[in-house]
């Protein structure tokens, strides 16, 4: 960000690059609409908050937050569908005014016929594809890990500052992981673990670990596959809710064209990550069948280092591998049923809904596209 006293004007850092452990970063953008978008940053201390917005070229108005705190949401409203708005973000920390660099966002399509943009990585880290997300201009990001939280506020602090270009232009939408839960359990595991940091830095539709958004002909069902973190509520309180979702996006009333579910769990494919057989036997046992049942049309999963593509029952399935080869490898097995494997590759998958037709790149770190498929709707 930028800081300002009352005696003297000048530059420094943006808040974006701020140290990776000094506690202060952002903006990003969260939960966003055809006609709002929260603008979330935090400071190392508290602070009061407001953001200047307005659509490119056009008048600009401000909204405040009056309460200091560390953690700011301001919530812009009344915007236009699919439009590029301007904004920067603004604290008061004593006397010193702290403001962020010019950002830029487009708001979500409203309606069904239009184009909809959408990028996935896995929550590793953005492995170096910051710029590469960025050039492809997404509506949305979505990420398929929760690993950012392994290292608590710095961890997040590093995410969200090293992934400024993207996560400060487009809302970012996380499948809650393991990650998440780190440290916090029993043991210092995530089994009976908490999300407190998780939900302190985000705001994101309904109870945040698992949720849905629509963008314009596309509905987004973001789960969490940690199901040993909470064992009831994740595997019956949350199928429930899927169900019902589900349910609803068939029921005639403006129906969306496709249905795409993220989670961390890697989808049913040819490896095993030794680190992920539970949450991967829980997904198989519980979400298979159902977004089968369901008429899913693409689930997306991005907990190993291989990337997969593989189509069961109907539902294709990708899983994406944005850290890649390295850590904890995959164990193999046959890889015959598999549309697409690769086991050497750093990947993200870009997509667009189009029309009746949805189509999906994935993308090594060096912009070349190794393997591509489309969903057509009749």
């Amino acid at each position: 960000m930028k800081r300002a006293t009352s005696a003297v004007l000048f530059l420094a850092v943006a808040i974006c690059q701020a140290r990776a452990d000094d506690g202060t970063f952002g903006p990003y953008l969260q939960s966003s609409a055809p006609a709002s978008v929260t603008v979330r940053w935090r400071t190392a201390v508290p602070a009061t908050a407001a953001v200047e917005f307005g659509p490119a070229g056009g008048d600009v108005r401000a909204i405040y937050e009056v309460e200091p705190r560390e953690e700011h949401a301001v919530r812009l409203e009344g915007l236009l569908p699919d439009t590029v708005y301007v904004y920067r973000a603004l604290s008061v920390e004593g006397e010193t005014l702290v403001f962020s660099a010019e950002g830029r966002f487009r708001t979500l399509p409203a309606g069904t016929a239009d184009a909809v943009r959408f990028a996935c990585v896995s929550g590793s880290g953005w492995g170096g594809f910051e710029d590469q997300v960025a050039a492809f201009d997404p509506h949305i990001v979505l990420a398929a890990s929760g690993s950012a939280g392994e290292e608590g506020l710095e961890g997040w602090d590093a995410h969200y500052s090293r992934g400024a270009a993207v996560a400060g232009a487009a809302p970012l939408y996380p499948a809650v992981g393991a990650g998440n839960y780190a440290r916090t359990g029993l043991g210092g595991t995530p089994f009976l673990g908490h999300l407190n940091l998780f939900h302190r830095l985000h705001t994101l539709p309904g109870n945040e670990e698992w949720y849905s958004v629509r963008a314009g002909s596309v509905l987004f069902l973001v789960t969490n596959s940690t199901w040993y973190a909470d064992p009831l509520r994740l595997s019956i309180d949350q199928i429930e809710w899927l169900d019902r979702e589900l349910q609803s996006a068939t029921d005639g009333k403006d129906d969306p064209l496709f249905k795409v579910l993220l989670s961390e769990a890697p989808a049913p494919g040819s490896g095993r990550d030794p680190r992920g057989v539970a949450e991967e036997l829980w997904s198989r046992a519980l979400i298979e069948r159902l977004v089968a049942r369901r008429g899913v049309d693409l689930v997306l999963a991005g907990h190993g280092t291989h990337t997969e593509h593989s189509a069961r029952s109907g539902v294709h399935y990708l899983s994406v591998a944005t850290a890649g080869p390295g850590g904890a490898r995959w164990e193999s097995r046959s890889a015959r049923s598999a549309l697409f494997f690769d086991e050497s590759s750093r990947t993200i998958a870009t997509a667009r809904a189009a029309g009746r037709t949805l189509s999906v790149d994935v993308q090594d770190d060096a912009g070349q596209v190794l393997h591509s498929f489309s969903i057509e709707r009749e």
